[in-house]
């Protein structure tokens, strides 16, 4: 071996011993990180093959802990620092800012949640599109810092307003709260959007995990209340169906970031009554097709090694044969989360990229 490989292969090993970093990824080249955690060929499943860096993760990750083995409350600090790690800097021309808004209405009574408001920090003679995002981690852990990268990656990418919003988590606000807030905060954002800087008419939900399916939900629940509703509904890695019924659930099981077990526990926390699964604002894919017909236009995104994989397909599927004018894409080569490992796997901020793509030319089209 060269000189040249043997520094690199020491640091990797010394990465190994302790903890994966941005900083480390970024600067061993993927031949010595390969060497360094015993990769011999790329992994290849179900005919797809992981993104060389993401690989390196999903090895570096087996050896720690999983989310669910510390608990809710010690679960989430966790899940915080977790996210942190491998996302990208946040985006240097976008400001924020934090609010708290009142939400009351017929699903429930009134309660405070926060939002955070990103937006590009220029002059705008004229008002924006409005994006409103929910994060992930499973109705249980997340919150409007786990995105906070991601959410001002999207505000640049798409020079559109974007609005996180904190719902409640669940066991401390059981089922269904997080949905409930979902439809009120995106009531409220729609109604207010001209406060702000944005465009009533072009105001759309986005989410990942969780949070796609809270994207959804959104779109079909207001859509069935006869309030306004989202110009477009916009998925990523969403967790359709509560019965996990896609044949990914078992080819993608185990040691890819998102797990089995770790899914489970996010489901039976969230949802401990087996007979809610079918419910559609638990499992927004056993919606009525009637009404999958009258939701507004969708964009779903998948990853290739993701459990959740096959079941967002699926659902992709329902909304095309109901007529919902959809457009889904497999990012074949990632692994869930990757919207947060945009600083360290050049492949899943093109991802994130490409879907903002997907959005301006959706809303051009309407």
């Amino acid at each position: 071996m060269g000189t040249d490989m043997k520094q690199p292969i020491k640091q990797a090993s010394e990465m190994v011993e302790k903890q994966l970093s941005r900083a480390m990824l970024q600067t061993v080249p993927v031949a010595a990180l390969e060497k360094a955690f015993g990769i011999t060929e790329p992994l290849t499943v179900d005919g797809r093959t992981m993104d060389p860096l993401l690989r390196v993760v999903c090895e570096a990750n087996k050896a720690k802990p999983s989310v669910e083995s510390f608990g809710v409350e010690k679960g989430r600090e966790v899940y915080e620092k977790i996210v942190e790690t491998l996302d990208s800097p946040f985006a240097k021309n976008v400001i924020k800012r934090d609010r708290t808004i009142t939400l009351d209405s017929d699903l429930e009574g009134p309660r405070d949640i926060k939002i955070r408001i990103y937006e590009k920090d220029q002059a705008h003679a004229k008002q924006k599109p409005v994006m409103v995002f929910f994060h992930g981690g499973g109705w249980v852990v997340g919150s409007v810092d786990s995105t906070d990268r991601l959410c001002a990656l999207f505000a640049d990418a798409l020079d559109h307003i974007v609005v996180s919003v904190n719902y409640r988590l669940t066991p401390n606000h059981p089922f269904p709260a997080a949905q409930y807030d979902a439809v009120d905060a995106f009531t409220w954002i729609q109604a207010n959007a001209a406060h702000f800087g944005g465009d009533s008419d072009r105001v759309y939900t986005c989410g990942d995990s969780a949070g796609g399916q809270l994207s959804t939900v959104t779109a079909q629940q207001t859509t069935l209340l006869g309030r306004p509703a989202p110009c477009l509904q916009v998925m990523i890695y969403p967790g359709v169906d509560c019965h996990h019924r896609g044949e990914s659930h078992q080819t993608l099981g185990e040691g890819y970031l998102l797990t089995r077990s770790m899914l489970d526990w996010f489901r039976d926390t969230f949802l401990p009554d087996i007979s809610q699964r079918d419910n559609p604002l638990a499992s927004p894919i056993y919606a009525d097709e009637a009404l999958l017909a009258k939701l507004p236009p969708a964009i779903l995104t998948t990853a290739g090694f993701d459990l959740l994989r096959d079941d967002g397909a699926a659902y992709a599927e329902r909304l095309k044969q109901a007529g919902c004018d959809t457009t889904y894409i497999e990012f074949d080569a990632l692994a869930h989360g990757y919207v947060t490992m945009t600083g360290v796997v050049p492949s899943a901020k093109q991802a994130i990229l490409d879907t903002a793509e997907q959005i301006k030319l959706k809303l051009a089209s309407l």
